[in-house]
């Protein structure tokens, strides 16, 4: 993308907003291709084709998506007071299911095992990783976040139910996660900024 070549280099104002919308544009035109393929992988080819349908079938194909993995992931409802998302993200290429836990401690090993266990389902999940946040007892997201990827899930899945085993890596590691309005997004929650706290994500 033009903005990873650029973004650190000292523009002038005029070239700095050309830059900008460059950018804006390139990520509008590669999103709408994206689409397009999407929809021409899912259907059969159509005389009667409508490109302004295009738009509306992605959008409720990834929410038929998010849908069905909630649907699969509801003991964490229950075990973690989960918040499970209404929408997921791509990070680059890759498709992150984000969720939020209000009852989860990082560093009980035994309550991490627990909930890898609880969250098999993710394995047969159409995304690449699970992203785990936690919020603290006054509602605001923790700056970090654990980033699962699904092989983690399929090992178990294989381990468990299929009785097999295979020598596996690590199956996690931390990130940094804002909490900006596109995080908000994924969720029902609103946002509280605040300049002296980071924002808040409440119920």
């Amino acid at each position: 993308m033009f903005r990873n070549f650029f973004n650190d280099i000292t523009l002038d104002s005029d070239l700095q907003s050309k830059h900008i919308e460059l950018c804006a544009h390139e990520e509008k035109v590669i999103f709408e291709t994206y689409m397009c393929c999407e929809y021409y992988l899912s259907h059969i080819p159509d005389a009667n084709y409508n490109k302004y349908q295009v738009k509306s079938w992605f959008s409720s194909s990834r929410k038929a998506e998010v849908e069905k993995v909630n649907s699969a992931m509801t003991d964490l409802m229950v075990s973690y007071d989960a918040v499970l998302p209404i929408s997921a993200y791509h990070d680059n290429i890759f498709a992150c299911y984000p969720i939020l836990l209000k009852n989860f401690d990082p560093t009980d090993e035994e309550m991490i095992n627990d909930f890898l266990i609880t969250a098999i389902p993710f394995a047969k999940s159409p995304y690449d990783y699970l992203l785990l946040l936690m919020i603290n007892d006054t509602g605001e997201v923790i700056p970090n976040a654990i980033k699962f990827p699904k092989k983690a899930f399929q090992y178990l899945y294989n381990a468990i139910n299929l009785g097999l085993e295979e020598k596996n890596g690590s199956f996690s590691f931390a990130i940094s996660c804002r909490g900006d309005s596109r995080t908000s997004k994924m969720f029902r929650w609103r946002v509280h900024t605040s300049r002296k706290t980071t924002n808040k994500y409440r119920a």
